[in-house]
């Protein structure tokens, strides 16, 4: 016999393939964020909400990536003052360089501004080159 734990580990294993990152919204509704593979160059951060706790999920919303092109992954979000911030890594550039950017939501996870740098790499060192 299978417990239910086991089976939502094994559904949202295959749901959200890639580095999920859960939060709780200020609505009480649970988000998960995760990277979204489109191609061997391409991944964007997508957002699916919970108002069941997670037994169905919602409104998948793009957080970054719909309009560049490379490898947006392991995001993390924080509120930060009113604002959310999500984080991820990224080669957006073209280089091998290592990035980390940001975008910023004003609502809480609905919608989400352009994004910035936070980090990146000079490639001395090993300092975060991929």
């Amino acid at each position: 016999m299978t417990s239910s734990r086991t089976i939502s580990h094994v559904y949202l294993s295959s749901f959200f393939s890639k580095e999920p990152f859960f939060r709780l919204a200020k609505s009480g509704a649970l988000q998960v964020y995760y990277a979204s593979e489109n191609s061997l160059v391409d991944q964007d951060i997508l957002m699916k909400t919970s108002f069941d706790h997670g037994a169905t999920w919602k409104d998948t919303i793009t957080v970054a990536g719909a309009t560049t092109l490379g490898r947006d992954g392991m995001p993390g979000c924080v509120d930060w003052n009113s604002d959310l911030i999500c984080v991820f890594e990224t080669n957006q550039g073209g280089d091998e360089l290592f990035r980390v950017k940001k975008v910023i939501s004003k609502d809480d996870g609905k919608t989400w501004g352009d994004r910035d740098l936070v980090y990146q790499a000079t490639g001395e060192n090993h300092n975060g080159t991929l």
